[in-house]
């Protein structure tokens, strides 16, 4: 049994779900496109919905240069973003893109 969305309240989606991996991977793309940079989408870590007029999708995902994900916890390259979707016309804007500061942070320190 399927439950509705409420208007403007946050629901939990899987962040391996198809819709989630596509607008993740989209999102990394639009940033690139607007900054000038070379991040490639690595995998969706948290993800939530929110209905508005159309769709507001909340992700925390990793990217990185290579596209390879880091073995260290610590040094993973994270970032929370905001996509929002109009149905109606098939569109997507990407709403912000910031880095996560990881809590316990290794800073390398030149000696």
């Amino acid at each position: 049994m399927r439950r509705s969305l409420a208007l403007g309240g946050l629901e939990p989606v899987d962040p391996n779900s198809p819709k989630i991996q596509e607008v993740s991977a989209w999102a990394v793309n639009q940033y690139n496109k607007e900054q000038g940079e070379s991040l490639k989408f690595v995998r969706a870590l948290d993800a939530k919905k929110q209905l508005v007029n159309g769709m507001n999708y909340y992700i925390v995902l990793e990217a990185t240069s290579d596209g390879l994900p880091s073995p260290d916890p610590y040094l993973r390259n994270n970032f929370s973003v905001k996509v929002y979707e109009q149905a109606s016309t098939d569109t997507l804007e990407l709403l912000e893109f910031k880095p996560l500061l990881q809590e316990n942070a290794r800073i390398a320190i030149p000696n």
